[in-house]
């Protein structure tokens, strides 16, 4: 492999040209195989990413440890899944569309909702520690389970049956208040 690297550096355009007639048609099949939901023109620039990659970093790279053929396998898998992602949330945002209010929220609205924030607030609270401590945690801070744990010094079994215990506790207080679901409700 200690030709590429001196092909590389002493003439690349020469060992560009090389690579992508040796190894051209297994990199377009392997962004293929992972592209095969997006259109041609994403997988035909996509292999053509992989090869101006390598091309860019071509002073950093050293084959004596590899195979060509393997790394512009895998610098091929991550262009691939990396433009594959972005296609995705290109089609999410444009299948959901962007939604603006027609119309601002009246008072009322506004009263409504702090009301039953403020009623959640006042549920969770009456909860006690550490219930109280757990669901704030975990709905207002967003901390994980383990997290949570080490912080009330609770197993993460433990925390997780007393968030669903308590969620139980609060949707009944809330049920009895007029808010329906808890668990949304945060």
């Amino acid at each position: 492999m200690e030709k590429w690297n001196a092909l590389l550096r002493q003439e690349p355009e020469q060992a560009l040209s090389r690579m992508l007639s040796d190894y051209g048609g297994l990199v377009y099949y392997v962004v293929r195989g992972i592209l095969s939901e997006c259109p041609a023109e994403d997988v035909e620039e996509c292999v053509s990413d992989t090869f101006l990659y390598v091309f860019e970093h071509r002073s950093r790279l050293d084959f004596s440890k590899g195979s060509l053929k393997a790394y512009l396998c895998a610098v091929a898998k991550n262009k691939a899944f990396d433009r594959l992602r972005r296609f995705r949330r290109e089609q999410s945002v444009r299948g959901a569309g962007v939604r603006r209010p027609e119309v601002f929220p009246s008072a009322e609205e506004l009263a409504l909702s702090h009301a039953e924030r403020d009623a959640i607030i006042e549920g969770i609270l009456a909860l006690g520690d550490p219930d109280a401590r757990i669901l704030i945690c975990r709905y207002y801070l967003c901390m994980r389970t383990s997290e949570i744990a080490q912080l009330t010094g609770l197993k993460e079994n433990t925390v997780d049956q007393r968030a669903r215990r308590a969620l139980k506790k609060l949707s009944t207080q809330l049920d009895e208040g007029g808010i329906r679901n808890a668990e949304s409700a945060l």
